[in-house]
């Protein structure tokens, strides 16, 4: 029955009161008439009773459902959940206790009349600033930083220096030397007097065993080095700072340079620095450090053979420039280039113009597990396998996962540039035969590729070798794209929107493809898919899952001083988390958690493995010292939470069963307590005690926005411009605020709610206010879920309108707020405003159901129907003329 036809019809309020039948939440009505005109359709909150529930609570909840507006009244017809002030009630004249705001403007922030700023520690609410004035050290780009310069106060005696010594002592040219004294001061400068030194034993314990706390250093006389000063600042992991090294340093005499910065946090290193004319080994010399750029171009080591993993294993290597560069044999003994940059997995660009290699014994795995090295140009390359005795180019270009034995995973490299006088025998290349067809030359582009083991065998420097410099490229096999849609078990994908999609593409010559999993679902079938490649080259796939229950993981804080109580961090991960370090949810729970190397005992900081019990047992690393050493992956500003994102990925296939509990994840042991984490709720007082002596990472930018805090959340801390707790300053739960300002501090992100206070990212989230209606297709339920993401026990029946007075994304999905803390996903409901023209029909007029799809039914030519509403489908306006019957308003008149 359409509109025109119901005008006689006076509108309906059904009001409804919960009362608990067995396990389930029964929602009675009853029915008002008024006048105006309506639809008339039933509103029905189906909520799922706990089993644990009390049979003595009652529960009630008043939901208020007006079919239609009546004309000219904008605030009826909500289908809101009424609930306790600062719900989406727009009908609630009640003070709000969330402040929310309209329009961008927080009606409830207050103005002082001297025009500062105030804390009204009654509601623990911040009066704002209208004028929001900038302080004197936030203009011009935000240039206000710490003070990090280097006074020497007491020098060597001054009681707070973290250690010291003397370096060096010992016999050099047949006379004693006394070496250099030195100490490390409280900001972390190593300071080192003048000196000469004999030659250093291959030790790591330099400097007391305290080089980890150094950040930078200091000469404070000229020091001529001895032989060796291998190991000189291994595992240096704060050293970013070599201060007047390349003016005080003088090296002229020595060989041995084998891991001085090995594991060091330098990001950068001048060749020129140092000097290297009598060098003979630089073995691992900056293995596992920082360096995120090399450049060799125009240096020259003339005496040094060995070279052996001087870059491996680099996590931030990138770019390396060796043009030009000559690699000399100055004596008998091999020349060993081996794994010089093996392990690099950032590195993808590498400048190899007019390198000598002709004299090079050893190239043994040079670039294996360069996962990120699509392209190598060696045509300057020479390597002759009969020169000398021991020669190797064993693994020379293999990609690591090889070490497994797996012939299909192989290097990541597409294109090679050769020249005849290369010899590719025993190098290790190969390529993913699934994914490619083979190599061809850019000599003959037409002929058919070849695999790996003839192309090596072209280059086996023998008289078969090609002429000229080639370049060889891999040919791709064809591929088809699919796209998978998920839907939940038991939903009609004839009707229903999926809950998510995913395009994929895969190898033709494949029959069968693994349908992949999504966090916080699990497939109801782990039958591989059999794809129709005569289907053509897209086709759509449905997979059916369900909702597994996600992980809540505890993290234990404690400290050796006492001061604090433990603390628990209750980590959520969803089940199958899948690649954790791209989830938002995630990373900011783990940003919650401070790393400071200097109060952070790494020795008592170690994961619970044995609370996985199978499917865990292989891993015999738990101290995050040992998981980073080990891995080589180590992320200098935060290696704990670094630590945690790979033991997620390692541990996502047994995160995959509902129900599966675990507890106590990691233990985190402080030396003292110093609440410098944002989220820190349980601390009350003091300012972080940071002993950083680097100026803070700071970016702050403009915004318009409005956050609010959660409404199940204690209150929020505040911060000062550094990142300082601001002693008893909290924004109340379940408030908004309008912020003016973003600033990402030492990688922490704040929103500023008022001039001279910040809340932390992680204690707010943001929304968009903006009053609307939304109505649930018939065909589905409104699935409900918390701020966090969490599902609800409770959803919205089918064909059922509510009242929005924000929308939210959700872990990256969009979400209307029909309670206080209640969202429905986007994905479930259409968004609509009221609006009753009567619309005339010129032609004979296309029906269309809610979701744009045509329907067989038409309107007939000149005919007036009563409207009650449009929305926008797919881009186009759309007027209502039934419950579920939609005309376009291009094709009426008003």
């Amino acid at each position: 029955m359409r509109f025109e036809q119901l005008k006689r019809k006076p509108n309906a309020i059904v009001k409804k009161k919960m009362y608990k039948a067995r396990k389930n939440w029964v929602v009675a009505s009853t029915i008002a008439f008024i006048g105006g005109v309506t639809l008339l359709s039933s509103q029905t909150l189906t909520a799922k009773a706990d089993d644990n529930t009390d049979s003595n609570i009652t529960q009630t909840e008043t939901v208020s459902q007006d079919t239609q507006a009546p004309q000219g009244d904008t605030t009826a017809n909500t289908g809101t959940i009424n609930v306790e002030p600062g719900s989406a009630d727009p009908n609630n004249k009640q003070q709000s206790s969330e402040n929310i705001v309209d329009n961008g403007q927080d009606n409830n922030l207050e103005k002082n009349d001297s025009g500062n700023v105030g804390y009204d520690g009654s509601n623990g609410s911040i009066q704002r600033d209208d004028n929001l004035r900038i302080d004197s050290n936030e203009q011009e780009g935000i240039t206000n930083t710490t003070d990090v310069s280097d006074s020497n106060a007491g020098g060597i005696y001054d009681t707070s220096n973290i250690a010291s010594g003397n370096i060096g002592a010992g016999y050099k040219g047949g006379s004693e030397v006394k070496g250099s004294s030195w100490y490390i001061n409280s900001k972390g400068v190593l300071h080192i007097d003048g000196g000469n030194w004999a030659g250093l034993p291959y030790d790591p314990s330099n400097w007391g065993n305290h080089v980890q706390d150094i950040t930078s250093i200091q000469f404070d006389g000229k020091v001529k080095a001895g032989d060796s000063i291998g190991y000189l600042f291994y595992n240096s992991s704060a050293l970013t700072d070599l201060g007047n090294m390349k003016d005080m340093f003088d090296t002229s005499d020595t060989t041995f340079f084998s891991e001085m910065f090995s594991g060091s946090g330098l990001t950068n290193f001048d060749f020129s620095t140092l000097d290297f004319s009598k060098a003979v080994a630089m073995t691992k010399m900056f293995s596992g450090s920082h360096l995120k750029s090399v450049n060799l171009s125009g240096f020259d080591f003339p005496n040094n053979s060995n070279y052996s993993g001087l870059f491996s294993n680099c996590p931030e290597l990138t770019e390396v420039n060796m043009s030009g560069f000559h690699f000399h044999k100055s004596s008998n003994v091999n020349l060993d280039i081996r794994d010089m940059f093996s392990g690099d997995e950032s590195l993808n660009k590498i400048i190899l113009d007019g390198v000598d290699t002709s004299e090079v014994n050893n190239m043994g795995q040079l670039f294996d597990g360069d996962t990120s090295l699509e392209s190598l140009d060696l045509s300057s390359f020479e390597y002759n396998v009969d020169d000398v005795t021991g020669n190797d180019n064993t693994n020379m270009l293999r990609f690591k996962d090889n070490w497994s034995g797996d012939s299909s995973k192989s290097t990541k490299i597409k294109s090679l540039t050769l020249n005849p006088n290369l010899n590719l025998l025993e190098s290790g290349l190969n390529f993913d035969e699934s994914e490619y067809l083979g190599w061809v030359s850019d000599a003959d582009p037409s002929a058919d590729p070849i695999s790996s083991a003839d192309l090596i065998a072209k280059y086996d420097h023998t008289d078969n070798a090609p002429d000229g410099i080639q370049t060889w490229s891999l040919v791709p096999r064809p591929t088809v794209t699919y796209t998978v849609n998920y839907f939940l078990k038991g939903q009609d994908p004839k009707t229903t929107n999926p809950i998510k999609s995913k395009t994929l593409s895969g190898n033709k010559d494949k029959t069968r493809m693994t349908i992949p999993q999504i966090p916080g679902y699990g497939l109801v079938s782990d039958n591989p898919i059999i794809v129709d490649y005569s289907a053509g080259e897209k086709q759509t796939i449905d997979a059916f899952v369900e909702t597994l229950k996600p992980y809540t993981l505890d993290i234990n804080i404690t400290y050796d001083d006492n001061s604090a109580k433990p603390q628990v961090i209750q980590l959520k991960v969803p089940a199958n988390p899948g690649d954790v370090s791209n989830n938002t949810d995630i990373i900011n729970q783990l940003n919650q958690l401070s790393y400071d190397e200097n109060n952070l005992d790494p020795d008592k900081t170690e994961f619970n493995l044995d609370a996985f019990a199978e499917g865990a047992g292989s891993m015999n690393l738990t101290k995050i010292t040992e998981l980073l050493s080990e891995k080589g992956s180590v992320d200098a500003k935060n290696p704990l939470k670094q630590s945690i994102i790979f033991m997620l990925g390692y541990l996502s296939p047994v995160l995959s069963k509902e129900g599966y509990e675990v507890t106590d994840f990691l233990d985190v042991h402080y030396k003292t307590y110093v609440p410098t984490t944002p989220s820190d709720n349980n601390s009350n007082s003091g300012s972080s005690a940071s002993s950083s002596t680097t100026k803070p990472d700071r970016e702050v930018d403009d915004i318009n926005q409005t956050s609010a805090t959660y409404s199940d959340q204690p209150k929020v801390q505040l911060y000062d411009y550094d990142g300082n707790l601001i002693d008893g300053e909290f924004l109340a739960p379940n408030t908004s605020w309008y912020n003016d300002k973003k600033m990402i501090l030492n990688g922490k992100m704040y929103y500023r709610v008022s001039t001279g206070k910040w809340v932390s990212a992680n204690d707010v989230y943001v929304y968009v206010a903006r009053n609307t209606y939304v109505r649930v297709y018939k065909d589905n339920y409104g699935s409900l879920t918390n701020v966090h993401g969490k599902a609800l026990s409770r959803e919205l029946k089918p064909a059922t309108d509510w009242f929005s007075d924000r929308t939210v994304y959700i872990n990256g999905e969009k979400y209307y707020r029909v309670a206080t803390n209640e969202f429905v996903n986007a994905n479930n409901v259409y968004e609509y405003t009221y609006d009753s023209p009567v619309i005339l029909t010129n032609n004979t007029t296309a029906i269309y159901d809610e979701k744009g799809n045509l329907t067989t039914i038409e309107l007939p030519t000149n005919s007036s129907y009563k409207t009650d509403r449009y929305g926008v489908i797919n881009g186009e306006k759309y007027y209502r003329v039934a419950t579920n019957e939609f005309v376009k308003a291009e094709d009426v008149n008003l």
